[in-house]
């Protein structure tokens, strides 16, 4: 858990925590820009804030393949439900960030390397990403931050993002069964 920019737990706890979701994903920096909250990793990557404006990030780096859930986003107040957050995805390479998201500019307030264009999350679906969601496939290994922005509502609440290792598709499989298949085919018909 990471509070107002100070680490509670070591980043190798959190690599730890993390190593069964995507291969290996590391947890490089996790801080809490503005706002009341904390950076949680326990199953996911996560924030917990109790007051807006809020705006946090984790970088991390994976070594394989993977996709991005968003797998829970909820509100402290429970007579709310019409809240909505941003959500930004960069690829790191040499020094310089890659934007991945770009929906809409709800973000354009949040502090620090957070600001700018980002994707939505709600807790209807009704505007954005509702928990289930695919957020991202596909995505090669190598560095990322994953940000987060509330500006208003909901005043307080929570939200997980899991990274997750992306299965080989099953048309992958039976492609390589049926070369594997031929190939045995061939070497019996060249005995024969």
């Amino acid at each position: 858990m990471i509070r107002n920019s100070s680490p509670i737990i070591s980043t190798a706890s959190l690599a730890v925590a993390l190593s069964t979701q995507a291969g290996a994903v590391t947890i490089d920096d996790a801080q809490v820009l503005e706002g009341t909250g904390t950076a949680v990793a326990a199953t996911g990557l996560g924030f917990d804030w109790g007051a807006t404006p809020f705006t946090g990030y984790y970088d991390f780096t994976t070594d394989r393949a993977f996709g991005l859930t968003l797998a829970r986003y909820g509100e402290d107040d429970v007579v709310s439900t019409d809240g909505m957050s941003g959500y930004t995805l960069d690829r790191l390479m040499d020094g310089s960030a890659m934007r991945l998201t770009s929906d809409s500019d709800y973000c354009e307030d949040a502090a620090g390397v957070v600001a700018g264009s980002c994707d939505i999350v709600t807790s209807s679906g009704a505007m954005g990403n509702v928990p289930g969601d695919t957020l991202f496939s596909g995505l090669e290994a190598g560095s990322y931050r994953l940000g987060f922005h509330e500006s208003a509502t909901p005043g307080g609440g929570f939200v997980e993002f899991n990274v997750s290792e992306v299965p080989v598709p099953a048309a992958g499989l039976l492609l390589a069964g049926g070369l594997g298949g031929l190939g045995l085919a061939r070497r019996l018909r060249s005995k024969a």
